[in-house]
């Protein structure tokens, strides 16, 4: 039986962690090993001091892939500080951030 989405012939959007897993970023024990070693160093944001629950990178992985696991190329960001950092609304950028 078909979903519901499907009968309504809207296009599926991939889940996030499937997307990353294409693209081969952010996805599997090291990114996960690496960002926890990253947030236990650095509980707190970097730019307000809230809680630090994102690691953002300096230099975007598009520009050098080869920093993406280099600390010094990292800091650690609220999701607020994240967002603002990428020009985001909160619900993602097909909601019109």
């Amino acid at each position: 039986m078909r979903s519901f989405v499907h009968r309504l012939n809207i296009p599926a959007i991939p889940h996030k962690a499937n997307r990353q897993r294409e693209q081969g970023t952010h996805c599997g024990w090291k990114w996960n090993r690496f960002r926890n070693h990253v947030l236990a160093a650095h509980p707190l944001c970097q730019r307000c001091g809230c809680l630090g629950e994102e690691v953002h990178h300096i230099v975007p992985r598009c520009e050098a892939p080869e920093r993406m696991y280099d600390a010094s190329n990292c800091e650690v960001l609220c999701k607020r500080c994240h967002r603002d950092e990428h020009g985001r609304h909160p619900l993602g950028a097909r909601w019109g951030g």
